[in-house]
């Protein structure tokens, strides 16, 4: 996706600081949809306009503010970045959680904007490529968004998926990525021949199980628990792959 066709919501309570905003995303060569000031403002905005990135003030007009708002765009997968001049360590940590594409502190200059803003079009326009590729279609790749990156992992060497909360911790090798999402819209991505999920709270690779007990399996010295209702499926779908 190039610049030219990236469409941008503004989510900015200060008007002036909104129309400069504006100003200089145009110059930039992107469409900016609209201009919101509250919460609600923003959410009714983001239905209409379907922006491809939300540029998010924290401190809004209302009781709610641009994280309550993050944390909406999050259930829609819809990317934003902050620009805001509250960078104490609270706001930080809360603003953390929500896994922006980026964070802007005003009073920003126009290089490091246009800097911040070239990085997460080439971000988007990287996952729209991978997601359209053959090779991330037929589960050979899958690109796993992790913080400010995109980590492409081979689906062959993942071990399995842990759910922990709103986030999934994917174990591959000696390594693992925290990533933002919830075990149907993941394993949705994965081919199905190849993964069970086996517990509420995991995903495995029947390929990579050392152990299969009654109550666990072994993958990479790791017992990971069968739960009940996941049994019947579990053991249907390992005796297929064995076929």
């Amino acid at each position: 996706m190039s610049s030219e066709k990236l469409k941008i919501l503004i989510v900015e309570d200060e008007l002036l600081i909104a129309s400069h905003l504006k100003m200089l995303l145009e110059q930039f060569g992107y469409t900016v949809m609209d201009i919101a000031q509250t919460y609600e403002d923003a959410l009714t905005k983001v239905k209409l306009f379907q922006p491809d990135l939300v540029l998010l003030d924290i401190i809004l007009k209302g009781p709610k503010d641009g994280i309550d708002v993050a944390n909406e765009l999050n259930k829609e997968h819809l990317p934003f970045v902050y620009i805001t001049s509250h960078t104490d360590k609270s706001t930080l940590e809360r603003a953390k959680l929500t896994l922006p594409k980026g964070y802007v502190v005003k009073p920003f200059n126009k290089k490091d904007l246009y800097a911040a803003l070239e990085m997460v079009s080439f971000q988007i326009s990287l996952k729209e490529e991978l997601e359209n590729e053959d090779d991330v279609l037929y589960g050979q790749q899958i690109p796993i968004k992790s913080g400010y990156d995109t980590i492409i992992v081979k689906v062959n060497q993942i071990d399995f998926i842990k759910a922990n909360g709103v986030y999934l911790e994917v174990y591959y090798g000696k390594e693992k990525v925290l990533t933002r999402s919830n075990i149907p819209s993941f394993i949705d991505k994965l081919p199905e021949d190849q993964f069970c999920r086996i517990h509420k709270s995991y995903v495995i690779n029947m390929k990579k199980i050392k152990v299969i007990s009654p109550k666990f399996v072994e993958i990479s010295d790791e017992q990971i628990p069968i739960g009940r209702q996941y049994k019947a499926g579990f053991f249907e779908a390992l005796e297929k792959l064995n076929m």
